[in-house]
């Protein structure tokens, strides 16, 4: 709940400049109120058209419309969207958001043609060797994920997020090792659940108190595809810099492949 129109206009205008390679994305999710003033803003720049960069919504609902107030529909903002999250910590704790209303809500977003980007997460720091965390992003996932059809045509419209709870807005990021064998875990699930080649092409996200100074030890890590940035991304210098991190790395992995 930061920036409204004229702040989020200005706020991506300041990045219009920032180069963003062939394999790097970038979603922005401003709140629902600067949605529009945002995407006008870099509706005709070169890293939208691309691909590049996308926008996202903070949350949607899964009804397409009726008398719930407040609320906001897939239909209102797929014309501009390509991506919305659901089960964020914050939902879950201060709207009490079920596990069966996020599988609604990513239902709908599939029949709409949206992605995705699902947060899971523990709530309480636990022991790397502990295995209470694996237990609870398992039973998360699996019933977010209840009935839930992906195949190889329609598995780009998932993204997960380990989101561990201790760690987000507290300073306290999980180290990169926690956070890979974490992440590793989830594609392990999402593996059993859709098979390998699925599991593949379904992107999991590290979110916690990212930074500038810790987002290479995350993405340098091999089960870690991206980063679900917070705090962060409001410090347009801190964002610019997580996003070059991001180039350099994906530079520095084609050399190493030959490519």
């Amino acid at each position: 709940m930061n920036l409204g129109p004229p702040g989020a206009t200005a706020y991506v205008r300041s990045l219009s400049d920032v180069l963003v390679h062939d394999v790097v994305k970038v979603s922005i999710f401003p709140p629902t109120v600067s949605l529009y003033a945002v995407y006008k803003e870099i509706e005709s720049t070169q890293n939208y058209v691309s691909g590049k960069i996308s926008l996202g919504a903070q949350n949607c609902d899964w009804r397409e419309s009726g008398a719930v107030t407040g609320e906001t529909s897939v239909d209102m903002v797929k014309e501009f969207c390509s991506e919305i999250l659901v089960g964020h910590s914050e939902r879950r704790s201060l709207f009490g958001e079920s596990e069966a209303i996020i599988n609604k809500k990513i239902a709908s977003n599939i029949e709409k043609g949206l992605r995705s980007v699902l947060c899971i997460g523990e709530t309480d720091f636990h022991h790397i060797e502990s295995g209470e965390p694996n237990r609870i992003l398992q039973e998360q996932l699996s019933n977010s994920l209840r009935s839930i059809d992906l195949n190889e045509n329609n598995c780009e419209k998932l993204i997960v997020a380990y989101e561990p709870v201790w760690a987000i807005g507290t300073g306290k990021s999980a180290t990169s090792e926690i956070a890979e064998k974490r992440c590793g875990h989830i594609k392990a699930q999402l593996a059993i659940k859709y098979g390998e080649v699925v599991a593949s092409k379904i992107p999991i996200l590290y979110g916690g108190s990212v930074d500038e100074k810790n987002a290479s030890s995350y993405l340098e890590t091999s089960s870690i595809n991206g980063l679900l940035v917070g705090g962060a991304s409001l410090d347009e210098s801190k964002f610019r810099s997580i996003i070059e991190i991001a180039n350099d790395l994906s530079s520095s992995k084609n050399q190493k492949e030959g490519n």
